[in-house]
């Protein structure tokens, strides 16, 4: 996985104190979007200890306090507030120049951690890696199947690179590529063709659904409604990932929202059939990034090659 490795000898320079290192910086920001020790100790591969004493060190160093410590977690002082512009500064200007660096070389080198939100073939995993080893063949991926929630929150503690993710809103730390306008269907087990007809919301919501993860965009859409027509939800199942949901419908233990090309699948198997209604559904498939982070040669390397792989896709939402 890419990431910025500090060495405890690494200076920043002259900022303050000749004494000040670039790891504590790092740690000092871990702590502000955490707001916790043991959370940016987790997110840091280091221990909570470890993480105060890059605090403790980073206070003394500048003779501020910059937290104040309470039962609710790590806030930051009206010094702590000024000192954060700062470090963010400083922290991205190590980033450009370690990008730059790499483009003089004229080579990208490492490796990406990349999650995938839906099914290899689905997201042209296999292309976007065959066209990224040709430009860049000293860049390593790695693909990790997760929802688009979990996918979201790994990009943030940085256990992730990069990853394809439905959203419904704005990320302000998230840099979001768009790659295509998805179209959704409701898929209903085949044992139920009869008991719930098209179009008919009552009858959807007298029988079992299969439940996702509360942050699932997914879920957003298929709630939103539900509610327009002061209905329910019946679950007692509850998975995340288009696959499982899929494998849940197939057996006939509740109906699903999911991508429409899979839902089509399990309709041309026999298993389920997609439930036909008057309005039509779809979500926004984007490629993410942390969004400080796009300057890293890998990530805009990976970010080119997927804009190239996915240029002729629908921004519309079509069922093909």
């Amino acid at each position: 996985m890419l990431r910025l490795h500090l060495d405890k000898k690494t200076r920043i320079g002259k900022l303050s104190s000749k004494n000040m290192e670039l790891y504590q910086i790092k740690t000092f920001l871990a702590v502000v979007e955490e707001c916790s020790v043991t959370k940016a100790a987790k997110r840091l591969y280091t221990t909570p200890p470890s993480v105060s004493s890059h605090i403790k060190a980073l206070e003394e160093e500048l003779g501020i306090s910059l937290f104040n410590r309470s039962a609710k977690g790590m806030q930051l002082t009206s010094e702590g507030i000024a000192i954060r512009d700062k470090a963010e500064r400083i922290l991205a200007a190590v980033l450009d120049v370690t990008s730059e660096a790499a483009s003089l070389r004229g080579q990208v080198l490492g490796g990406l951690e990349i999650g995938l939100n839906s099914s290899p073939n689905f997201l042209k995993a296999t292309e976007f890696a065959s066209s990224l080893r040709k430009e860049h063949p000293g860049l390593e991926l790695n693909f990790l199947s997760l929802d688009s929630s979990k996918i979201i929150d790994a990009i943030r503690t940085e256990n992730l690179d990069a990853g394809f993710v439905y959203t419904t809103g704005k990320l302000p730390d998230i840099e979001l590529l768009p790659l295509q306008k998805t179209p959704l269907a409701i898929a209903v087990p085949t044992v139920w063709r009869n008991e719930i007809p098209d179009n008919d919301w009552d009858a959807l919501a007298q029988h079992s659904w299969i439940y996702t993860s509360c942050n699932c965009a997914f879920l957003h859409s298929i709630e939103t409604a539900f509610q327009k027509r002061n209905l329910t939800f019946r679950f007692n199942v509850k998975a995340d990932g288009d696959e499982m949901r899929a494998e849940l419908v197939a057996q006939g233990l509740g109906s699903a929202f999911m991508e429409y090309d899979r839902a089509k699948l399990l309709e041309e198997d026999g298993t389920a059939f997609i439930w036909k209604c008057e309005e039509e559904f779809c979500n926004q498939l984007y490629f993410a990034n942390l969004a400080r982070k796009s300057n890293d040669p890998a990530i805009k390397a990976a970010r080119d090659t997927i804009a190239k792989v996915w240029k002729n896709n629908p921004s519309e939402c079509k069922v093909s």
